[in-house]
């Protein structure tokens, strides 16, 4: 890895027609990946034709002149175990894909044919223009894309940055639209803007000359490149863009202050960073920090500050502040404070605390010197975006190295920060009196004004906060500079073993050991998985509020510390889920810092008076309620997955019925329930990494020693997971919610599952992924892009404890679930047909599908830790499952997937309909209902209409709890006979 980090120039070509390429040979590539990006985008739309540059990267995957069928490469991708995605930007386009490393030259000689002879056919165009619009659709509600929208809508629209990209069917209607996409092809996309990175298992010469042989089909039509093109045009910002107070109405019940500044591109200074002292001290979370000083003035919740860069014309520097009841109404004194800290800032020059800098130029530095290997899509793509705009040497490593520290460069950055070059946004309930302007089309409510003069004069001359208010972070302790040095012989030598050993057992619980060393540098997560039943933790509903409020107040009054351990890329998760009575503990660090960073965060915990914190409890429980009400206001398909668990698990409860628990929770109560909290607990304690056997027992010792030191010994038959519901043979469980009048959601959404096997055996799994990858591509192809029934088609295998399944999702701003749902049906009857005319040889390159990804290797630590810990926390202890799901694979036949395709949608059809309903559709729902239901009746089905209510979980039946089931049998093994015991 460091090999190709390090030598990254000699894998860099140029190719005859322009095209920049890097080669990146991996003899560990279990696949093969190529992203190509190209400098056109958004800032290439014509005026009037918003969207069109996002419309062409739609249909260039819509049949080419050599391949007609719309489906030929998601065809050959899903055969051959691979993905594809394409993303628009201000000025660039993405398109990439992997697939197994033996279908790369054909995959790449497909992808090519793209931007060689496209086809932008008349009735594919018509099609995809509703796939645009569903789109659009369905991101009209997410409050970040409208704040986007509308800032961009507020600065100079004679720079071609700025616009409106998304497209949607008001935008992109006009007459021989496939004509137009075609022009805007022919004029934006030219190989001398293409940059592309081709990475596999294979030799660097085999790449190259598989990637040339195709790439340099593509012609050159030496177009300049985007910051040639602007020149000709005014920035996008200045001082008439700027001053301006927004007062926004969001899509929720969030209460957000937000200042943005615009300026000049801040991209070429990758090196120095000039920007990264203030972007780091004003999101800073530790002792003294800005967060701290709003916290106890009860402003707010959270600060986040950020910078993005609209690549080649300027960036954005943003600070979001996250405002609590009192914070809203007093959101001016807020603003007042950051300028007042903003002020401290440029008081004091920035070489006074050279350690701030040094500490985030080390940690960047460390963080890619020990850099893990990622996904494949996510390399490549992240490479051949930063080839369009950094030097060779420095594409791997932008983001991560500072060459530069300049301390003059610094200070000069903090003096643009200044509220008469800033935009104000506060969005807020509050605002919908004074909101008369709606931003089309996205629908956004808001009221811009100068920023009154009183205001501006108070944001000019502000108060700086006192050094015992807000002042600069200490030192950091748990920097780990002595990284560096090498690791201690015990540790390097130390047998690797094929799986986790239990080490130890307690009364309250047993700990388990892997050494791994896969990200060369020694990493260690940790991981408890917790069991309690205190408090009717998993069974009530007011348990479950008290167990979630418990984490979020640990996690406030401990914020300050957990943040400078986040600094040194030290991890904090702690969550007690909807889920059972189980929650979760995980710290991922340098193994230097595990032990003692644990202990400290134990001893913390312990040490909480929680009767001295009942601001904190408040805070977080108003918090909470925001959270359990903007709920119903999120996208359906963000909501989808409540519903679908409510539905379909046992124990798994709805925001309508923690929100009366939650409301009703008193100070006095949380308190009752605290000091009876963690006193019937078991554990499974898993250390994985560089971390030694001692320390690992040590962890668990002082777990105990801490936090459980009062607590007794909770029964493995006491442990409670989510049992999954019997759905009766002939029959479809229907969950129907109708979204609000009020609510602007145009689309609704169906979720259909059908329940498979029981007991699941390896086969059973294998046969159904390769079921599911037969459907996958075809379902896409047959329900989205020809049918066109909605931007978002998703069909993929589930699993839930011991019983298999296949869903269907579809959101749709088109039809109603109940017309979505007959549509399904008629797909799945035809794909049991189709299923029948493939051939042997189409179907064993499924079967490959299936291989190529279960080769997929561990490629860092945490894949492989997330991979043992789930056999372990779930008592399956099949380390090797993918390697028995591979030997299986070559066992599957043709007829074991008929069957069970049979078995699931039409013989057992043991069914769930979950349906979302926007107000739109409601009519046609009803309507359709009526009919399915003659429909399914002829077919002997019963309809039975379910909600996720307690009255109505009482009346169906759900499978035994075989996790707790296999723990128990687990536990007696181990207590067999004393010769067996473990102590």
């Amino acid at each position: 890895r460091r090999q190709r980090q390090m030598c990254i120039r000699d894998r860099y070509k140029e190719l005859s027609n322009q095209i920049k390429v890097i080669y990146v040979h991996d003899t560990e590539a279990t696949k093969a990946a190529v992203s190509l990006t190209v400098a056109a985008g958004i800032m290439n739309d014509p005026i009037d034709c918003p969207g069109l540059a996002h419309f062409c990267e739609h249909m260039l995957f819509m049949g080419t002149e050599e391949h007609p069928s719309e489906n030929t490469f998601d065809e050959w991708l899903s055969k051959n175990g691979g993905e594809n995605n394409a993303e628009t930007e201000e000025a660039f386009t993405h398109f990439y894909f992997d697939c197994g490393p033996h279908a790369l030259h054909e995959s790449l000689s497909l992808f090519c044919e793209f931007f060689v002879h496209p086809l932008f056919s008349e009735s594919a165009t018509a099609r995809e223009l509703q796939a645009i619009d569903s789109e659009f659709a369905a991101g009209k509600k997410k409050g970040s894309r409208r704040l986007y929208a509308l800032s961009y809508e507020n600065l100079n629209k004679k720079n071609p940055l700025v616009k409106d990209g998304q497209g949607s069917k008001d935008t992109l209607s006009g007459p021989k639209m496939h004509e137009r996409v075609k022009e805007f092809f022919n004029k934006c996309y030219s190989a001398n803007l293409m940059t592309a990175v081709i990475y596999g298992p294979q030799k660097i010469t085999e790449l190259e000359s598989t990637a040339q042989l195709v790439l340099e089909k593509i012609p050159n039509k030496k177009l300049p490149r985007p910051e040639i093109q602007l020149l000709d045009f005014p920035p996008a910002y200045g001082k008439e863009y700027s001053g301006r107070l927004f007062k926004v109405v969001p899509t929720n019940k969030t209460k957000k202050l937000i200042v943005q500044w615009h300026m000049e591109c801040m991209a070429p200074a990758f090196l120095s960073k000039p920007y990264s002292y203030a972007l780091e001290l004003l999101g800073h979370e530790g002792p003294n920090s800005f967060l701290s000083y709003l916290k106890s003035k009860h402003w707010a919740t959270k600060v986040v500050s950020s910078i993005s860069h609209t690549c080649p014309g300027f960036s954005t520097f943003e600070i979001t502040i996250k405002l609590t009841d009192k914070g809203e109404l007093e959101w001016e004194s807020v603003a007042a404070s950051l300028f007042g800290y903003l002020k401290m800032l440029r008081t004091v020059s920035s070489v006074n605390f050279k350690y701030i800098v040094d500490e985030y130029t080390f940690m960047s530095n460390l963080n890619f010197v020990y850099k893990g290997k990622e996904n494949y899509l996510d390399y490549v793509l992240d490479i051949s975006q930063n080839m369009q705009l950094y030097p060779p040497e420095n594409v791997l490593n932008y983001g991560y190295i500072y060459s530069i520290t300049s301390f003059e460069l610094i200070d000069k950055f903090n003096m643009t920060l200044l509220p008469e070059l800033a935009d104000i946004y506060l969005l807020s309930n509050r605002n919908k009196s004074s909101a008369k302007k709606i931003h089309k089309p996205w629908g956004t409510k808001y009221s811009i004004v100068p920023i009154p003069e009183a205001l501006m004069n108070k944001l000019k001359s502000p108060t700086i906060p006192l050094p015992s208010e807000c002042d600069f972070p200490p030192k950091n302790d748990f920097i780990p500079y002595a990284l560096f040095s090498p690791p201690p012989k015990s540790i390097v030598s130390a047998p690797g073993k094929v799986k986790p050993e239990l080490i130890s057992t307690s009364p309250l619980g047993e700990t388990w050991y892997y050494y791994d060393n896969i990200d060369e540098i020694s990493k260690t997560i940790i991981s408890y998985k917790i069991y309690c039943n205190d408090c009717n933790y998993g069974t009530t509903p007011e348990g479950m509020v008290f167990a979630i409020l418990f984490g979020r107040v640990v996690y406030d009054l401990l914020n300050e510390f957990l943040y400078m351990g986040k600094l040194a890329k030290i991890s904090t998760f702690m969550d007690f889920f909807n889920k059972g009575n189980w929650g979760l503990i995980q710290i991922k660090c340098f193994t230097s810092s595990a032990v003692a960073f644990l202990q400290a965060f134990f001893q913390r915990i312990a040490e909480i008076e929680i009767e001295k914190h009942e601001g904190v409890f408040t805070k977080q429980k108003e918090d909470y309620i925001l959270s359990l009400e903007n709920f119903s206001l999120k996208e359906i398909n963000e909501q989808m997955y409540d519903y679908f668990r409510s539905v379909s698990l046992s124990n798994f409860y709805l925001p309508e019925a923690l929100l009366p628990a939650t409301e009703a929770l008193t100070y006095e109560r949380f308190i009752i329930l605290w000091k009876q909290w963690l006193k019937h607990i078991r554990y499974s304690l898993y250390v994985h990494g560089t971390a030694t056997p001692d320390d690992a027992i040590l962890l668990s010792q002082s777990f105990e020693k801490t936090l459980l030191k009062d607590s007794y010994p909770l029964k493995p038959t006491e442990i409670t997971e989510q049992k999954s519901l019997i759905i009766p043979e002939k029959t479809t469980y229907i969950f129907h919610k109708t979204c609000p009048q009020d609510e602007e959601e145009e689309n609704s959404l169906l979720v259909t599952y059908f329940q498979g096997p029981i007991r699941k055996t390896i086969k059973e799994c294998v046969v159904m992924e390769t079921l599911s990858i037969c459907m996958e591509e075809r379902g896409f192809n047959i329900l989205r892009t020809k049918e066109q029934l909605g931007y978002f088609v998703e069909i993929r295998g589930f699993s839930h404890q011991e019983i298999l399944g296949l869903l269907v999702f579809i959101e749709s701003n088109r039809f109603s679930p109940e017309v979505l749902a007959t549509r399904v049906d008629a797909f799945l009857k035809d794909t049991i047909e189709a299923l029948h005319k493939i051939t042997i040889e189409e179907f064993k390159k499924y079967i490959e599908s299936v291989k190529v990804r279960l080769k997929e290797k561990d490629i860092k630590l945490k894949v492989r830790q997330q991979r043992f810990a789930k056999e372990i926390f779930a008592s399956h202890f099949e380390y090797d499952r993918k390697l028995k799901c591979l030997q299986e694979a070559d066992l599957v036949t043709k007829e074991d997937v008929l069957i069970l395709a049979g078995n699931l949608f039409a013989t057992k059809y043991q069914r769930i309909n979950l349906q979302i309903v926007s107000s739109k559709h409601e009519t046609e729902n009803s309507k359709q209902r009526e009919a399915s239901q003659k429909i399914e009746e002829g077919r002997g089905v019963k309809r039975i209409l379910l909600d996720p209510g307690e009255e109505s979980k009482r009346k169906v039946a759900y499978f035994p709890d075989f996790c707790k089931e296999r723990y128990v049998a687990f536990f007696q093994s181990l207590y067999k006979g004393t010769s067996q015991q473990i102590t």
